[in-house]
């Protein structure tokens, strides 16, 4: 199985193709030059790994919330390949990707994940983890000083939260927890290889950034 990921949601613009147990991974500075990279980068990896886009099992990017412009256009790039081979493409919520990365390491069950949009807001969503992987809610796009967690649940902040409320002089709760780095195409791959039954065409609905909902 043959599989491509992308992640352009976060500083670094990451690509990994899985060639079943060998992986290989590039990370670039995003620095919003995505669009005049992603194209060539895939190409290279393709190149080095020897392999056709045809020969891809499926494809997966992060849909964000995130930066409009990378996964835009990471999406667009990504479904044009899906599209012209009928290859299998889905886009992963960058927060509930984070959520699993998290509650991989520290086997924490249910607590708040909150990820910095832009300015003074934040993505945030609760998730528990006692069947399977779930969360009961959509995420929201708030202000960090509306932002209200008791200090007996736990939080998962990303680093630019974390730095933007050490910033702004706002409380940061009891129980927070830092994720460690970045989501990664890699962590894309692992989400998708526990949660995801892989269909066997391309399909739009699958493909969809998230912009403006912000639906898990």
């Amino acid at each position: 199985m043959n599989i491509l990921a992308v992640d352009s949601a976060n500083a670094n613009l990451s690509i990994t193709l899985k060639q079943e147990s060998d992986v290989t991974s590039k990370t670039y500075d995003n620095d919003s030059h995505v669009s005049e990279i992603l194209l060539i980068a895939i190409d290279k990896i393709f190149k080095s790994s020897e392999i056709k886009p045809i020969e891809l099992s499926y494809i997966l990017f992060n849909k964000g919330p995130a930066s409009f412009t990378g996964t835009r256009v990471a999406a667009s790039v990504l479904q044009a390949i899906g599209y012209s081979k009928n290859i299998p493409v889905y886009g992963l919520s960058s927060l509930q990707v984070m959520a699993f990365k998290f509650s991989k390491q520290r086997r924490i069950k249910k607590f708040e994940c909150v990820k910095y949009a832009y300015g003074n807001m934040c993505f945030t969503a609760s998730f528990q983890t006692e069947n399977g992987y779930d969360t009961d809610n959509k995420i929201r796009l708030i202000a960090l000083e509306e932002l209200e967690i008791s200090d007996d649940s736990n939080v998962l902040l990303d680093r630019l939260t974390h730095n933007k409320m050490l910033e702004s002089n706002l409380k940061i709760p009891k129980k927070s927890h830092i994720l460690d780095k970045d989501t990664t195409s890699e962590d894309l791959i692992d989400f998708a290889e526990e949660n995801i039954t892989i269909g066997e065409r391309f399909n739009l609905k699958d493909t969809i950034p998230d912009y403006a909902n912000h639906e898990i």
